[in-house]
């Protein structure tokens, strides 16, 4: 820091002895920050730029440009005055807040991904200086907003990390989960437990929610009326979700008909389970009402129906997790799929009790847990008036009733099950608003011969069936029942009623197989990939995994025992990922891989971004110019030199002997004219084109175009080098010319992207040094509903010094005539040397630069008084190439 304990001399005297010690061929602009006199109380502070230009005394003689702003209410001024007029000035306070004045806007600071293939930051991100309407409010006087990117994140298993950077300074943010499972502590009772463990234990509990839903058939046939969902619940490496349960409800609703629920709980080492749900009968369009010469009535045409299949996740209670009973939402309804409801894939059979009642059996072969609807037709003869009939069901050799429903509105429906073995149950079937004095009674409609689906018989094939048989046998007995007033009177064992007609038998035998494979089920993760292999030669892959689906509902993981193949993507071929590698030629929104297990076969479809070409290459000044004055050594790969000039540099801000003057022969240095530098950035549009129809989709939006800098950082060059250098993604001048800034292909080596730049031969000045301190950095990130994925990061600084011994980083934007700026930390070290000398040490003081060549200032305490002088100078090799005094007026 320097000797803190020698006294300062006064300002006039000090300016004095300063310039008399820098007599030599400068570039220098100093600045001098004054302290108010009274902490108490508002007061001034004034900035005082001295510019002297050797090349150009015209330009600088004579002349001081006052700089200063308002620290209370962030406005920038800057005028040019003459010698004798008074600053402008701004209020700062003290009581161990340190407040410097604040100019000029800072756009230096870097927003990105701590992985850079997580995810991208789009173009159009808006950038602001100033605190906006929308983002600033609330925000403390000492903060200001630098810039709110807009960003999309790639799904992924793992958190994804955003991190900014501002000099020394640097914060990390992981974007917001969308959901979070909370992690019950699970020794609750221990109370000797250390409290600062217990909440570093809670800190980490909270874990990210990632479960995907995959169907497992693609249609809801008639004749297997069941929706069945596969949900998988990731864990990360600690296995912690694997511990803690959860519990997926299953929903599935078609128009204003009362949603059906089903649920499961994912456990075991995959992390999976099958949620189902039956589906009624009468979602289903009507049925074509039975011939009665036998012949297959035709298909009605109908619209399709759609049923909307979304699902939730909640915690379920501690002490009974296994039951899945819904205790605390963690998820709420998310809809992902629409599955349309198909007729039946095998005609029925009929089975006819006699001329007026008629059932239909599907045919389609049974499984164990498999569901049928069995529906009941009516079509009584004419004269006939039936206003109750009633069905008994007796089932053996596996088979379970489990309900029957309604399927006219005409008709009521009771059910009764005679024992707790689901094997034999009643149904009585009413025929609704029937009095034998109503007009209706003996309307045409009752003594019609019409056709109609009564109700439908839900039946379930048993889990526990034997090898030994070899199908299932059902028994129905059928009554009717004509006398209307008669109905009343009814009830379940009034089955010998002399109204009633003699019963009836039915038998059907239903074929019942062993468990099969259903569906043999490929899962990803995402279904997305993101070809960024052909930006930079690595290979990009997507986890996969196959499982395989019985109709049982059973699950297994196969993925080993899999085989995969694909037209345009690479599969590795265990399955277990699909990857791409550069090698692709065009991007798809449909692209398929077959996969198979034994002869049973399953589909994946992945949508593969590609960039389009060419990349488009911005440089924010293409045009660049030199710097009047400013020289800087032509070899910057001299390690000893650089050893030595850092050295020198973390020297404190008090320390000049004859090193400063004579620390590098003249001899020895070649310099030359340093000229302007830009920021480069690459960005791409990623597409994918449908195989079948050849329509192109656009990722995110066709004009939205996505930063790729950081991959492609390694393969960005300059045609000309003696036009242009590029030092990572700054693009500095070297000598007047044109030249093209390109972007080379990892896998070709062809140019995939450029842009011209023009270095002229015109010259700017530096007309100011723009100095802030900074004290904190500060990053927030908030949900952008605009974009899929999307998020906002906000990031601001913080300009005071709050605490005594509390640092601060000096930032330093160099103006340039031309009205550009540039960031001094952009600048390489070799190019200049900076000298900061604090003016009061029992104020301020400047920190040693020895990790690090940012400039830091210290809060030490109370004081007035001038505190800092900034000087630039040229770097040590290029300051003495002629030791000889120049004039120079100084106001």
């Amino acid at each position: 820091m320097g000797e803190r304990g020698r006294s300062i001399p006064k300002r006039a005297a000090l300016q004095k002895t300063q310039r008399d010690r820098l007599s030599h061929r400068p570039l220098r602009c100093q600045w001098v920050a004054q302290h108010p006199t009274t902490p108490a109380a508002p007061v001034v502070a004034t900035n005082d730029i001295l510019c002297v230009d050797d090349d150009d005394a015209n330009a600088c003689k004579g002349r001081r440009i006052t700089a200063a702003a308002a620290a209370n209410t962030h406005e920038d001024t800057a005028r040019d005055s003459s010698c004798d007029s008074n600053s402008d000035v701004g209020e700062i306070q003290l009581n161990y807040v340190i407040s410097f004045p604040f100019t000029g806007t800072a756009f230096a600071v870097e927003v990105h991904f701590e992985t850079p293939d997580s995810g991208f930051f789009l173009k159009h991100s808006p950038r602001q200086s100033s605190v906006s309407s929308s983002s600033g409010k609330g925000r403390s006087g000492s903060d200001s907003v630098l810039s709110i990117d807009r960003f999309t994140v790639v799904q992924t298993s793992q958190p994804v990390s955003i991190r900014a950077s501002y000099g020394p300074f640097s914060t990390k943010q992981t974007v917001p989960a969308r959901y979070i499972v909370p992690d019950v502590m699970e020794s609750s009772s221990d109370t000797t437990q250390n409290t600062t463990a217990a909440l570093m234990d809670l800190q980490q509990s909270n874990l990210h929610l990632d479960i995907s839903a995959h169907l497992v058939k693609n249609t809801i046939p008639r004749d297997s009326p069941v929706l069945r969902v596969l949900f998988h619940a990731g864990a990360d490496p600690g296995g912690h979700l694997q511990r803690q349960k959860i519990c997926v409800l299953l929903h599935a609703s078609i128009g204003n008909k009362t949603p059906l629920k089903g649920r499961c709980m994912p456990e075991g080492e995959d992390g999976v389970c099958v949620a189902e749900v039956v589906i009624p009968a009468n979602w289903w369009p009507p049925l074509p009402p039975p011939e009665k010469d036998g012949r297959q009535p035709a298909a009605l045409k109908t619209p399709q129906r759609m049923v909307q299949v979304s699902y939730s996740v909640f915690e379920p209670p501690a002490r009974s997790p296994e039951l899945c009973e819904p205790k605390v939402q963690i998820q709420p309804l998310t809809p992902f799929a629409k599955i349309p409801l198909v007729p039946s894939q095998m005609p029925y059979k009929e089975l006819r009790a006699d001329e007026t009642l008629t059932m239909m059996v599907p045919q389609q072969p049974l499984y164990p847990l498999s569901k049928i609807h069995v529906p009941v037709f009516l079509h009584p003869e004419p004269g006939q008036n039936i206003a109750v009939f009633i069905v008994r069901a007796r089932v053996k050799a596996g088979m379970r009733i489990l309900g029957a429903s309604a399927s006219s509105e005409d008709w009521n429906v009771s059910v009764e099950k005679e024992n707790t073995k689901h094997t034999v149950a009643r149904v009585t079937a009413f025929r609704k608003d029937q009095d034998p004095d109503s007009p209706a009674s003996t309307g045409d409609d009752m003594n019609s011969n019409k056709i109609v689906e009564v109700f439908s018989w839900l039946l379930e094939v048993a889990n526990d069936t034997k090898d030994h048989w070899d199908g299932g046998r059902i028994v129905w007995s059928v009554s009717y029942v004509h006398d209307g007033p008669k109905i009343k009177e009814l009830s379940a064992e009034a089955s010998s009623s002399p109204h009633e007609e003699g019963r009836k038998k039915i038998v059907a035998k239903l074929e019942i197989q062993k468990d099969d494979i259903q569906a043999v089920l490929p899962i990803s993760k995402n279904w997305e990939l993101m070809n960024t292999a052909v930006l930079t030669g690595r290979q990009v892959s997507q986890a996969m995994k196959v499982f395989i689906v019985s109709q049982a509902g059973k699950v297994a993981d196969v993925t080993l025992q899999s085989s995969c193949q694909a037209e345009d993507e690479s599969v590795s071929s265990s399955c277990s990922s699909v990857y791409v590698d550069g090698s692709e030629a065009r991007g798809s929104s449909n692209a398929s891989v077959q996969v198979k297990y034994g002869t049973y076969a399953g589909l994946a479809k992945f949508m593969v971004w590609m960039p389009e070409f060419p990349l488009e290459v911005s440089v924010a000044d293409f045009r660049l110019s030199q710097i009047k004055g400013w020289k800087i050594p032509e070899d910057h790969n001299v390690s000893a030199n650089g050893k030595m000039r850092r050295r020198k540099r973390a020297y404190g801000w008090g320390h000049h002997g004859d090193d400063f003057v004579n620390g590098v022969s003249p001899e020895r240095s070649v310099c030359r004219a340093r000229y302007q530098q830009s920021p480069v950035e690459v960005y791409a549009r990623f597409l994918a084109v449908d195989q079948d129809s050849g329509r192109v989709n656009y990722l995110i939006s066709r004009r939205t175009g996505l930063r790729v800098t950081d991959l492609v950082q390694p393969l960005l060059r300059v045609a000309d080098p003696k036009i242009a250098t590029l030092r990572g993604r700054t693009l500095q001048g070297r000598a007047m010319g044109r030249t093209d800034v390109q972007v080379l292909s990892p896998i070709t080596g062809r140019v995939i992207g450029a842009r011209e730049v023009r270095v002229g031969s015109d010259k700017v000045s530096l007309t100011r040094l723009l100095v802030r301190v900074v004290s904190g950095l500060q990053l927030s990130i908030t949900s952008d509903n605009a974009i899929e994925n999307g998020y906002i990061a906000e990031t601001s600084v913080t300009r005071k010094l709050t605490a005594q011994y509390q640092e601060g980083l000096l930032d330093i934007d160099l103006e340039f005539s031309d009205g550009s700026r540039t960031p001094l930390r952009d600048i390489s070290v070799d190019d200049y040397f900076l000298l900061v000398e604090s003016l009061d040490t029992e104020v301020v003081a400047f920190a040693p630069m020895l990790a690090s060549h940012h400039p830091r200032v210290i809060a030490v305490g109370e004081g007035n008084g001038d505190l800092l002088r900034v000087t630039l100078l040229l770097s040590e090799e290029c300051r003495l190439r002629r030791n000889i005094p120049v004039s120079k007026q100084v106001c």
